[in-house]
Parts: structure tokens; sequence; C-alpha cells
């Protein structure tokens, strides 16, 4: 078995790369390992949990292909942050208006 076998690595709709049978990227356990979490705790972690040799291999192509995986995890971030301004830029829907405004109504009255 090869240590990609362990991921299923996709391009569409976005990039991003799974652990093999799960709906779990692995960005989230660079993230946990990053903080010095256990891969036996990494693996416990999610509500469904991955296996352990899931979690150390997902560890072991991380460590093997540093610089690769930075950059995907760049890219990943950088197509966030485009997304969330764009969510920003968007004008505020008018039921959250209205929800404003009548909470404002009621501070306004004195009322919690």
């Amino acid at each position: 078995m090869q240590l990609e076998d362990f991921f299923d690595f996709n391009t569409e709709p976005v990039e991003h790369i799974r652990i093999k049978g799960t709906r779990i990227d692995i960005d989230h356990v660079i993230v946990l390992y990053k903080k010095h979490m256990t891969p036996e705790r990494i693996a416990e972690y999610f509500i469904c949990p991955i296996t352990i040799e899931q979690a150390y291999a997902t560890i072991l192509y991380y460590l093997i292909n540093k610089n690769e995986v930075e950059a995907y995890l760049e890219r990943g971030e950088e197509r966030f942050q485009c997304n969330y301004q764009e969510h920003l830029a968007q004008p505020e829907h008018p039921v959250v208006t209205r929800i404003k405004a009548i909470k404002a109504a009621r501070i306004a009255a004195g009322q919690s």
C-alpha cells in the first residue's frame, strides 16, 4: 500500500485532499497536529473518528510533502478569504435588517 492510497485527491468543485472513506480533509488533521495533538487523540477527535493509521498517514504525508502541503493549505486559505470577502460585500438580507430594527426599537424602549 502506498501512502497516497489513504487519500482522495480532488480538484472539482474545488481542490481538496480527503482521508479516504471519510469526509475529513487533511487540513483538519494537520491543524490539530500543529497544535501538538497526538495522532491517537486526533483519531478520536472527530464525531466519526478516523483510524490511528489514517491519522499517522496524514501526518506522515504532511511531513514528507511539507512544501507542497503548505502551498495547498495557503491556496485553501486564500480561497476561503476570497469567498468570505464576497459574502461580506453582499447586501444584508431583509430579514436580518428587520430583526436588527426590532432589537434597536426594544433597546430604545428600555426592554431587553
